[in-house]
């Protein structure tokens, strides 16, 4: 049982590691806008009494919530499409999801947005593997699967052929994780189809009777369910990246949970390796930025501005 220590450390089979939560990092982004600074102390939330002034952080609108470079008509038709409902309040008196400092989709649209006006230049790097040419980018892209599910991609790239789908994550696997099951009309597809090869048997292997992922925090159920979604596009290579944040601490992967998630995608990734029908890669942002630094300093600047945080640095 995990015991917090110190408020800032959590005590595992006698070894105590620095942990970050999903509020640590809200909180060190707003603190962050204060007093503009990249290095911040905050506390769990279950010790910090900031929490309760910090409940949830969202900008008045989700204009706010977007760089100066970010055109509207870049994204907005995009999200209004999607099933993910990015725009929309869910109940009277809240906010969109959008609108959260937090917000996945607003990171998404922050980084890739600026693109659009010229795909052409746009070159995704990730294990040897440079990827270009695109043609058309789409927000929240929609990927019908064979059992009329409708599993929604962060970003839908495409050239002449190849389609780069990117599943892109901020802050959803801190803390407390109740992710979805496979559900049973996926199984039944695959006997329907005659889906075979690489992803579909290791599916028994990374989820358990019940359709639970066997991961703690990355959400390979989520992963399985795009695959279904991506093989039904008419490109002949078919690619998939898992593109999350990390906070700029030194040895961040050491820092829980990274050090177990970095572990968790090794693991899948090394499993799906042999698979030809589509191509599973991870890359965190800070990589991917670092890779058009050179020819979009002033984007990449402003990226690291919002959203480039240190968390307790004092304890690197």
């Amino acid at each position: 049982m995990a015991k917090y220590y110190n408020q800032k450390y959590w005590v595992l089979g006698g070894i105590m590691k620095q942990e970050i939560t999903r509020k640590m990092v809200e909180m060190a982004l707003i603190l962050k806008e204060f007093n503009g600074k990249t290095e911040q102390t905050v506390v769990p939330q279950e010790k910090s009494k900031l929490s309760k002034v910090f409940k949830h952080v969202y900008c008045c609108n989700y204009e706010m919530n977007v760089l100066k470079c970010v055109k509207k008509d870049s994204y907005y038709r995009d999200l209004l499409k999607g099933h993910g409902g990015e725009l929309r309040s869910s109940k009277i008196g809240s906010a969109p999801k959008f609108n959260s400092i937090i917000s996945s989709a607003a990171l998404v649209v922050n980084t890739f947005a600026p693109w659009k006006d010229h795909l052409g230049d746009l070159t995704v790097e990730v294990n040897g593997n440079a990827f270009s040419n695109f043609i058309s980018m789409e927000f929240e892209y929609i990927a019908k699967t064979k059992n009329n599910s409708f599993p929604n991609l962060d970003v839908w790239l495409e050239n002449n052929t190849e389609v780069l789908a990117i599943e892109c994550k901020f802050c959803e696997f801190l803390g407390n994780n109740n992710y979805k099951k496979l559900q049973g009309s996926y199984r039944n597809i695959i006997k329907q189809e005659g889906y075979t090869g690489t992803w579909i048997d290791i599916i028994n292997a990374v989820t358990d009777s019940s359709g639970k992922g066997i991961y703690q925090y990355f959400d390979v159920v989520q992963i399985i369910k795009h695959y279904f979604g991506i093989i039904n596009c008419n490109k002949p290579e078919k690619n998939l990246i898992y593109l999350y944040w990390h906070p700029e601490n030194k040895d961040w992967n050491k820092i829980h949970p990274y050090d177990v998630l970095e572990k968790e995608l090794e693991d899948f990734s090394q499993k799906v390796s042999g698979a030809t029908d589509v191509h599973f890669y991870y890359l965190n942002f800070n990589d991917l930025w670092n890779q058009w630094e050179s020819n979009q300093k002033e984007h990449i600047d402003m990226l690291r501005d919002k959203y480039s945080v240190c968390i307790n640095p004092e304890e690197d």
